[in-house]
């Protein structure tokens, strides 16, 4: 990872990340992934700048490039990531390809709280009015969760998966204006937020 100055384009620090990769077989929900270490998914705030790193989540000191934390989603957990990841206040939301959205603390990194979603994430998440919106991408379905406590709000697939699970929601979610909006595998949907 480097930082550059925007406006001279001087090199002003760089973070190697390790290349750790770890294999997940996850039997019991029929699905597997290999998570690589690259960076898919980073964050900005005024302090930090915040990594989706194979298995774990960084936080570097955006003017240095020091680690302040990092927490790791193996072993046990099992968490693995592409993209998912949005910062609001002081909390860390992220969605994994391992089946969990997850809230982390923006200054320590600690998790405060976990909610299983069945499948796995693929998906750039959205933070709004104190919900996290985002769709499931591996089971196809759009999940609101409340971002106090990760409690279920809404999730559902599109409106014929029942016909067709061929029907599943693809693209990551956009919310505004009090409507959803996902591209499918069979029409664009939008939806009214719950």
């Amino acid at each position: 990872m480097f930082s550059y100055d925007a406006d001279t384009g001087e090199y002003q620090w760089g973070y190697h990340i390790e290349n750790r990769y770890h294999v997940y077989t996850l039997n019991e929900k029929k699905d597997s992934t290999l998570i690589p270490s690259s960076v898919y998914d980073a964050e900005v705030t005024s302090e930090y700048v915040v990594l989706l790193s194979g298995g774990s989540v960084i936080a570097l000191d955006r003017l240095t490039g020091q680690k302040v934390w990092e927490t790791f989603f193996t072993g046990e957990i099992q968490d693995g990531f592409y993209v998912g990841l949005a910062i609001k206040d002081m909390g860390v939301y992220i969605a994994s390809s391992g089946w969990h959205a997850t809230k982390l603390d923006l200054d320590s990194g600690d998790i405060l709280w976990r909610r299983d979603i069945e499948y796995s994430n693929i998906s750039i998440p959205t933070i709004q009015n104190g919900r996290m919106y985002f769709n499931n991408s591996g089971g196809g379905g759009i999940w609101v969760l409340d971002i106090m406590d990760g409690s279920v709000i809404y999730h559902k697939n599109p409106p014929n998966f029942s016909f067709d699970d061929f029907d599943v929601y693809i693209s990551s979610l956009a919310v505004d204006e009090g409507y959803m909006v996902d591209a499918g595998s069979k029409a664009v949907y939008c939806l009214k937020v719950p």
